[in-house]
């Protein structure tokens, strides 16, 4: 073996280190940017669903109004009708409540 093959030999031990530590930052760059998008992915996700509960909860309030002024509706047109559909229901609750003892 001559001298300059020895030399050679002696720099080409380090390229496999250097190699693996390229590899090693190129894993770690690439996990780096993964982890970024995926919370750029996620953040939209998290924003989409938050703007569907908004709407969803907006759609439910409508609903819950509409439904109020129905009741209040039906008990100014009739209120000796509700009160005795009240007495009513509060009679049944009571009877299976003293059933279930």
């Amino acid at each position: 073996m001559t001298a300059t093959e020895a030399v050679t030999r002696d720099k080409a031990k380090p390229a496999p280190k250097d190699a693996i530590a390229l590899l090693k930052a190129d894993h770690k760059a690439v996990s780096e940017m993964f982890a970024e998008y995926e919370k750029t992915r996620l953040g939209a996700n998290v924003a989409a669903a938050g703007e569907t509960l908004h709407a969803k909860t907006a759609q439910l309030r409508e609903t819950r109004d509409e439904w109020v002024e129905g009741a209040q509706s039906i008990v100014r047109k009739n209120p000796l009708a509700c009160a005795a559909a009240a007495f009513g229901r509060d009679v049944l609750i009571v009877r299976m409540s003293r059933s279930y003892r």
